[in-house]
């Protein structure tokens, strides 16, 4: 019945024309959905990436120096001849884990920036890298170096970030 109601109206069904009634119709090539950033608009968030990662370099290297200060035994590298309490190694020990700690997430997000530069370079920036959907404009002027969109980081499935 419902075949002969598409024939009299002249529609025809998506069946007919070689697609399942569930297929959606074919996504914007990446390319076309990075386009909607101006190149000023790329131009800016890019500068502000690399003005992010000069500060994380920064950053990396007190670090670096600072978890540097403690040799493997513990024991502060200074030459002062005071003997060390337990309570201050154990203090000290402490200190050098937090700041591995803050550079190995340093580390992770150089890399996200590193990325989030080379997506520009590939004209894929501003696209959910799960979904393919286009992550908003207000959402990459906070996080710069956003991967995903709000939408799939609010399943859960990913961090925030």
């Amino acid at each position: 019945m419902m075949k002969k109601k598409l024939k009299k109206t002249g529609r025809s069904s998506a069946k007919s024309r070689g697609r399942s009634a569930r297929q959606p119709p074919h996504p914007k090539p990446l390319e076309e959905m990075a386009s909607r950033f101006t190149s000023e608009d790329l131009e800016k968030l890019r500068q502000e990436l690399v003005e992010k990662r000069r500060e994380l370099l920064d950053d990396v290297g007190s670090l670096h120096n600072e978890a540097m200060c403690m040799n493997s035994s513990g024991e502060s590298t200074s030459s002062s001849s005071m003997p060390i309490h337990m309570a201050e190694r154990g203090s000290d020990t402490w200190e050098q884990e937090v700041a591995y700690r803050l550079l190995e997430n340093k580390a992770a997000l150089l890399k996200e920036i590193d990325d989030a530069l080379q997506r520009i370079q590939n004209n894929t920036y501003g696209i959910c890298q799960a979904s393919k959907k286009p992550i908003t404009k207000s959402r990459l002027r906070f996080i710069p170096w956003a991967r995903y969109c709000i939408e799939y980081a609010w399943k859960g499935e990913v961090a925030l970030a």
